[in-house]
Parts: structure tokens; sequence; C-alpha cells
């Protein structure tokens, strides 16, 4: 243990303390979004119509999901046609193996995704190991 005694020691902590609370109120502040030079003294005042209007987008975001998740609904397992820009080239893909008329897949679809999918298969059809052809002895 050091000389200094027990209540040097606890009021240069307090005094530590007190320089480190600014420093995370901001970074706090930071983390959050507010700015730096808000105080507890500013008060952010927002209209009725600024909440109305917020409100409003929600609910129509809300509602333009709900259409979408509805479309979805109806087109999976159809067949959609899309051109391709640059080849001018017309491909049918299949909604449910998203896969085009060339077997191959769409551009944004992810490789890993594919992976996946194909591995879940296989594991599915090796529940057939218990054949005539390997009994356990």
């Amino acid at each position: 243990m050091t000389a200094r005694s027990k209540k040097q020691r606890q009021r240069n902590l307090s005094i530590k303390r007190e320089k480190q609370k600014v420093k995370d109120l901001a970074k706090l502040r930071k983390l959050v979004g507010l700015p730096e030079a808000m105080d507890e003294d500013h008060v952010q005042v927002v209209d009725a119509e600024k909440l109305a209007k917020k409100q409003q987008k929600r609910e129509e975001a809300i509602i333009e999901e709900e259409f979408i998740a509805e479309k979805t609904k109806q087109i999976i397992g159809k067949k959609v046609k899309v051109v391709n820009e640059n080849t001018k080239k017309e491909h049918v893909y299949d909604t449910r193996t998203m896969k085009d008329q060339y077997g191959m897949y769409p551009v944004w679809y992810r490789a890993n995704k594919i992976k996946r999918k194909i591995n879940k298969r296989k594991v599915g059809h090796s529940s057939n190991f218990w054949t005539a052809n390997f009994v356990p002895s």
C-alpha cells in the first residue's frame, strides 16, 4: 500500500470520476447520435404536425409491407419473366426454385444460400442408409 491515506485516495478517485463522467457522456451522446453541444438544459420541441406525419409514414410503411407480403404469397410457385437490360434476353424464373429456364440462379442470389439448400436436400435423402445392400452384422 502506498503512503497516501484512505481519505486522500477517495478524494482523488472522486475527482477522477467527475472528469471521466464528462468523457463518458460525450461517448454516449456520440453513440446515440445526439449533438455534442446539447446540454441538460436544452430540450427539443417537436410539433404535433411532425409527429402526425411520422406516424402516417409508419402506417404507410406497414401497409406497404403487408401488401408486398400478400403479393409474394400469390407469386410463390409461379413463373416470372425478367428481361436482362444488358443482353436483352428474357429469363423465365421459377419463384419456388429461383432458377431460370437455363438452370441458372439470378445474379443477386447468394451462392452460400444455394449450397445450404443443396446440403439440406442431401441430408434429407440420406435416410435410406440402411438398405438391403448394407446391413450391419
